[in-house]
């Protein structure tokens, strides 16, 4: 094993250990040859010279053998051997370079044993740092957390305020891996000059923290003065997990828009998981601080519950903003991931803008009729979406695109250049465009340059097909759009056929196809622009080109698509911790001041924004429903969204101890959970054995033998040698 670890700083020199033929080349070339001369007196003596032959031999081979072993000897001394990771008690009292990469994700906050796991790491880190200080005064420490790897950290040569550090540290609903802070970690030992070089990693094991491992660089840890290759840092891992599995979760919730129109039931879905717990657990909705729902699952071990036949409702009956929760009323050993928050923005209904042709007014148009009427049914149940307005394209104006949050293109022939850059400007600051083509669409000109800015899809003929085509949705895709017809709670889309559709010769870039045929053309695509979504139908609900206009599918995929539109990113409010949310000013309030409301507190804070700011960007740095607020002159506007965990941090799926020394320095890693294990690693020093020392010895103790040795078997000479020749003298 050791010779097979055995390595050289310069191994291009190893091709001179061709020289070790040299001795045997020069052995056949020089050798003499002797001459013959009859001698019958010595006739009798050839038995004797038998004996004493293979003798002559052997020492001239044990000779050539010793000069040959010097000169490779000398040639693997050149080329500097190294056995790497050699392992020797390691002298504690020398000064160690210390970094405690602690793991403060929302998984530390699992309680066992009245403690949560974190309290227990950062018991054991402080018990390490204490042994470091009595060993080895001179020592330093750092502290780095894996949720910020990036923030300041420094060595302390005060571990007595390196050990506080570590005790002050709380966990986070971060899901941070623990490769950033390790990474983070061998880069901070680089600049250290100590003669020990350690990284103590405190977290609690689960494979969602150690996922992206692969990923971590230690290698470069090494003195700045250090000329020679890069040396791994010793790691040792404190692990403390202990009584992990037991859990209860919810994942995020999930609704129809985040914006909604007053008078609309707003569905809240989400599903209750266990891991290693059973029995029964309700499910509280509150908004405004106010009980507005309720709901009770019996839950079995591992099991997952989908909250969504029927699924929790909130009534949005007032306009502004409404913040709630959905909490889990029992408690469970991790308490992060058992409440959801969420926001919702009310107002009048969205104005969709219906844009139809001229000719097509006061005219049966049945695709212009049947799209807007089911993405707008009026007095539907609920409350309405959205309000339509109705304008002919050759009158599509800016004024026309101020006030809609929505612009539909039904069946329009043509637009002008100047009519796509001004929807081009709509959606880039956040609006919808949604075009849906018929029997009047023009290919060419949604196939100009200032069109392909914003259309998904470039569009080749209209063909008719026979027999009618389906849809490939047997397995629907996760696209927003689609969410209805995931589950069993809508009849299938697969009972679509259609007739007559346009050929797609080109997809954006960055398109999805979100729905295609049974031949794979594209019959949903969908575009992001700026902050709005262009969404193309190549397909119409009119009869001549399909059989959804009866059918009970059709409703719900247009409602859909107008609540993907309202619930862009341009009125995104749900984010996970740690994100840079993004809120824009009102159109109406480019020069507001700008006040947040931070989860827990009653008062406002002022931010500080750029002069003509399109947008305030704040840090989720907080769990819970925050508040912005935009005041200008008189006038006062509230926008809100909500910080929930990130729902990875549910998964406490332990990493196994081996897959994890997998990812670390090779023979230079430990992973412990009690301090008599610890000092058996730090007494452990393990570091590059160089050969050249005793490679020196080796070679004096040859040259030595060999010259001894040649010298004992020259002293008498042995100039007079028998040939086998009979009765012949060899000189």
């Amino acid at each position: 094993m050791m010779l097979a670890s055995l390595t050289f700083m310069f191994g291009s020199l190893l091709w001179a250990g061709a020289a070790v033929a040299a001795p045997v080349v020069i052995h056949l070339i020089m050798r003499t040859k002797p001459r013959e001369l009859d001698f019958p007196a010595l006739r009798f003596v050839r038995k004797t010279q038998q004996a004493t032959l293979s003798k002559l031999k052997l020492k001239h081979l044990i000779l050539l053998l010793m000069r040959m072993a010097a000169l490779a000897l000398i040639i693997m001394l050149l080329a500097r051997g190294l056995i790497p990771a050699w392992t020797t008690a390691a002298d504690t009292s020398l000064p160690v370079a210390a970094v405690f990469v602690v793991d403060d994700s929302a998984s530390m906050g699992y309680q066992y044993q009245d403690r949560s796991l974190l309290a227990g790491g950062r018991a054991l880190a402080g018990q390490v740092i204490a042994r470091i200080a009595s060993r080895s005064p001179l020592s330093r420490v750092a502290v780095i957390r894996t949720s910020r790897p990036a923030a300041r950290a420094v060595f302390l040569g005060d571990l007595k305020l390196a050990a506080q550090q570590i005790l002050e540290i709380e966990e986070t609903p971060s899901d941070a891996s623990v490769a950033a802070g390790m990474a983070r970690a061998a880069a901070l030992l680089a600049t250290s000059d100590l003669p020990r070089r350690e990284i103590y990693l405190v977290t609690d094991m689960t494979a969602q923290a150690w996922r992206d491992g692969g990923g971590m660089d230690l290698a470069a840890a090494k003195p700045a003065e250090d000329k020679k290759a890069p040396i791994a840092p010793r790691v040792i891992v404190l692990d403390c997990s202990a009584g992990q599995g037991a859990n209860v979760s919810l994942a995020p919730l999930r609704m129809e828009s985040p914006r909604v129109p007053v008078g609309v039931d707003v569905a809240l879905r989400t599903e209750l998981a266990s891991s290693g717990l059973a029995g029964e657990y309700d499910l509280n909705l509150d908004v405004d601080a106010q009980p507005v729902d309720h709901r009770s699952l019996s839950l079995k071990a591992g099991q997952v519950v989908a909250v969504d036949a029927p699924p929790l409702t909130v009534q949005a009956k007032r306009p502004g903003l409404l913040q709630g929760r959905l909490a889990v009323r029992q408690s469970d050993p991790l308490a992060w991931d058992n409440v959801q928050y969420f926001t919702l923005q009310v107002g009048p209904p969205a104005t969709c803008l219906v844009v139809r042709e001229a000719a097509t007014i006061g005219q049966p148009n049945d695709t212009t009729f049947l799209v807007q009427r089911a993405a707008a049914p009026s007095g539907g149940a609920g409350g309405d979406w959205v309000s339509t307005r109705v304008v002919t394209a050759d009158r599509l104006s800016a004024a026309d695109l101020k006030s809609a949050a929505i612009v539909l293109l039904s069946d329009v022939g043509s637009l002008g250049e100047s009519q796509w850059r001004l929807l081009e400007d709509f959606v880039s600051d956040g609006g919808g465009l949604w075009v849906v083509v018929g029997s009047m669409t023009g290919a060419a000109s949604y196939n100009t340059p200032a069109a392909q800015k914003l259309m998904p899809a470039s569009l080749g003929a209209l063909e008719t097909l026979e027999p009618a085509v389906g849809w490939d949705v047997e397995k629907p895709s996760p696209h927003a759009l689609l969410a209805p017809f995931v589950g069993e709670q809508n009849p299938p889309l697969t009972e679509v056929r259609c007739r007559r559709r346009f050929t797609i010769t080109a997809l954006s870039g960055d398109a999805t196809d979100v729905v295609h045929y049974a031949d794979k053309t594209p019959a949903i695509v969908t575009r992001q622009v700026g902050r709005g979504t262009v969404l193309l139908w190549n397909f119409s609900p009119a009869r001549p080109f399909s059989n959804l206009a009866p059918l009970p599918q059709f409703p719900v995929l247009a409602q859909r698509a107008v609540q993907v539109f309202l619930g862009g990113l341009e009125n995104r409010t749900a984010y996970t911790w740690g994100a840079a949310v993004s809120v824009p000013f009102p159109q109406t309030m480019r020069r507001a001041l700008v006040a947040v409301r931070r989860p827990g507190s009653e008062a406002y804070q002022g931010v500080v924004t750029a002069l003509n700011a399109q947008s305030v960007t704040l840090p989720a740095d907080a769990v819970g429903n925050w508040v912005v607020r935009f005041t200008q002159d008189d006038r006062q506007e509230l926008r809100g969204f909500s910080v929930n965990p990130d729902s990875g941090e549910s998964d406490l799926k332990a990493e196994p101890p081996a897959d994890a020394l997998k990812l670390l320095p090779p023979r230079r890693a430990g992973i412990v959970s009690k301090i008599d294990q610890i000092v058996q690693q730090q007494d452990e020093a393990t570091r590059d054995l160089d050969l050249t020392a005793p490679g020196l010895l080796l070679l004096l103790a040859l040259m030595a033998a060999e010259s001894f040795f040649s010298n004992r078997f020259y002293r008498k000479g042995t100039a007079v040698e028998l040939s086998q020749g009979q009765g012949r003298q060899q000189v």
